[in-house]
């Protein structure tokens, strides 16, 4: 079976996907439990704060689940590996992945910053997107904001319906860290804890604690 150009938002994946997917199928078995193994395609699949090119990857149903297996797409001058669950009746999803190389200056244009990141990356639904979280942690190359070089980046984050946080933040520089424990943006709205400056022995040099509606 062959089922081209299908919209994946009729299929009620917690967001608003109108990146049309492509499904090679091939079902045996009994009538009343068909299993199907094919693959799956999409040219362009765009979800919040990330867009894919040439998605491609192997897809199992059984049993009321369609599962993804393999499926690797272009992301940002980098690569995304990726497997995950879809049940037709529930609708709840989950999908685990896994870059290498995405390239923060094509994900972030006009930001100043440059860099390659690497990132685990978990998703979660209930058939809703107030019911989609994403969350995972990342870490990067050495590179620079504008002109201010760094050794690496590394922190975690999670977003759920319109309020994306960072948590374990940590920039490390030449001789010296950058670290807050969250930072959060909440409808557009961002809020940052304390801020430290840390040797690399571990020693606090300074600590900026922002005021309220900083």
């Amino acid at each position: 079976m062959l089922f081209r150009s299908v919209d994946p938002s009729s299929l009620g994946l917690g967001m608003n996907l109108q990146d049309r997917m492509t499904l090679l199928s091939h079902f045996e078995g009994p009538v009343s439990r068909p299993v199907g193994r094919g693959v799956v395609t999409m040219k362009e699949l765009h979800i919040p704060g990330l867009h894919f090119k040439k998605v491609y990857g192997a897809i199992l149903y059984e049993d009321g689940d369609l599962k993804f297996d393999h499926v690797s797409a272009d992301v940002y001058g980098g690569r995304l590996l990726a497997d995950g669950i879809y049940n037709l009746d529930t609708r709840y999803y989950r999908i685990d992945g896994q870059g290498t190389g995405l390239q923060a200056a094509q994900a972030l244009p006009g930001s100043g910053l440059v860099c390659s990141v690497d990132l685990d990356i978990h998703m979660d639904a209930k058939g809703g997107p107030r019911q989609t979280t994403f969350y995972g942690s990342f870490r990067s190359g050495e590179g620079h904001y504008r002109w201010l070089p760094f050794r690496g980046i590394t922190g975690h984050f999670y977003e759920a319906y319109h309020d994306l946080r960072f948590s374990n933040l940590n920039i490390q520089m030449a001789s010296f860290y950058i670290s807050t424990d969250a930072l959060s943006i909440k409808d557009g709205k961002l809020t940052l804890q304390e801020i430290r400056l840390i040797d690399d022995d571990g020693r606090l040099l300074y600590l900026f604690d922002p005021p309220d509606g900083w």
